[in-house]
């Protein structure tokens, strides 16, 4: 069993920036990384609104950026899932993973969302390119930000069905997506369509499994923080995803990261 002055969970850009800021203050921060360093940012293929980087660069290279500079300060980043925490008796916590059992004076939790899914038959027979794509999207316009959009709107490959959601997706005897079973919200008609393969971005849903009711959360399964991200437990931090369900944005995670690792520094000093 190891004891850590601060241990954290989840690697994306909220975990990696409370790293650096807890390393440079000299204690010696762990990240248990997951199964994916850096998150959903490091499959991103191109990032162009991150400060400070004027000149378009891909998710993995501004991971590999935070992932140096945490580490410069003394990181150390294990990769490792957590699989079992206990809050419940206060500082030090205890958290298992696949390999190790740590003992840690503050946790911060920056474990993010994973991508929602439709729930309906045949959605993981996909295929990987296009030539064209139709965006199926339930509602009649968009709330992408308007950069975005634009970009979608003039692409001539990209055209929109409005006012509709899949009820079913059939494959073929290859196993590749065949046809997808479509019904208007508003009128509930149903179309047959053959396509080739389906995109499936339809939002996220936090990482909060390994919590249950030991931290406080929305109905729809953030955990609460306060101003200072403090969760619902004494020592207990939260940032990124996992607690913001507005922003979700790289820039903001970074932020929230940084707030929450200078929350944990002011915690242990005055816990000394």
């Amino acid at each position: 069993m190891q004891r850590k002055r601060v241990l954290i969970i989840g690697s994306g850009p909220a975990g990696l920036a409370a790293a650096m800021y807890t390393a440079r203050a000299q204690l010696n921060p762990i990240v248990i990384a997951g199964d994916l360093l850096g998150g959903q940012v490091s499959q991103t293929h191109e990032i162009e609104n991150y400060p400070g980087f004027p000149d378009t660069l891909s998710g993995a290279e501004l991971v590999d950026n935070f992932k140096n500079h945490a580490e410069r300060f003394g990181t150390e980043i294990v990769y490792d899932m957590v699989e079992e925490v206990d809050f419940a008796n206060g500082s030090p916590f205890t958290v298992k993973t696949t390999n190790e059992t740590y003992l840690a004076d503050t946790v911060i939790i920056t474990i993010g969302a994973s991508q929602r899914h439709l729930n309906v038959h045949g959605e993981k027979e996909l295929t990987k390119f296009a030539n064209s794509v139709d965006i199926i999207h339930r509602r009649d316009q968009l709330r992408a930000g308007a950069a975005l959009q634009s970009r979608a709107m003039k692409n001539a490959k990209i055209s929109f069905t409005w006012d509709t959601v899949p009820e079913e997706i059939t494959a073929g005897d290859d196993g590749t997506v065949k046809s997808i079973k479509l019904r208007n919200v508003k009128t509930n008609e149903i179309e047959d369509r053959d396509i080739d393969g389906i995109f499936i971005f339809i939002g996220h849903t936090p990482n909060n499994r390994l919590f249950g009711k030991q931290l406080k959360m929305t109905d729809n399964g953030y955990l609460v923080t306060d101003e200072l991200y403090k969760t619902s437990v004494e020592g207990v931090f939260a940032a990124g995803e996992i607690q913001d369900q507005i922003w979700r944005q790289v820039s903001t995670s970074v932020g929230q990261g940084s707030a929450a690792a200078i929350s944990a520094i002011r915690w242990l000093d005055e816990h000394e």
